[in-house]
């Protein structure tokens, strides 16, 4: 199964609601942390339409092996969680 498979399938696992969700690379090591009001629609768009995506997004999207999600009550929570997690993990793609 290839890496984009994976995704795959694990982008139809996700739930619907709000939360934040964490890419990583192949080790396991945090690549990108973000919120949305949706998982799923949001963690598959970085996958669905790679054309017209920025160059850095992309890079993001090859480089990603596993998507964590984190779900949340509101999108307030996600929101703050997204904060934290940027400031405990600070991963790479969060870097402007």
């Amino acid at each position: 199964m290839t890496t984009d498979d994976v995704i795959k399938q694990q982008i139809r696992a996700l739930p619907t609601g709000p939360g934040c969700y964490i890419f990583c690379d192949g080790r396991g090591q945090e690549l990108y942390v973000g919120k949305a009001v949706n998982l799923k629609r949001r963690v598959a768009s970085y996958f669905s339409a790679r054309r017209g995506l920025p160059e850095r997004t992309t890079r993001l999207a090859q480089a990603a092996a596993e998507v964590r999600v984190v779900e949340t009550a509101s999108e307030v929570e996600a929101l703050l969680l997204e904060n934290r997690l940027i400031k405990d993990l600070r991963p790479p793609f969060n870097i402007r």
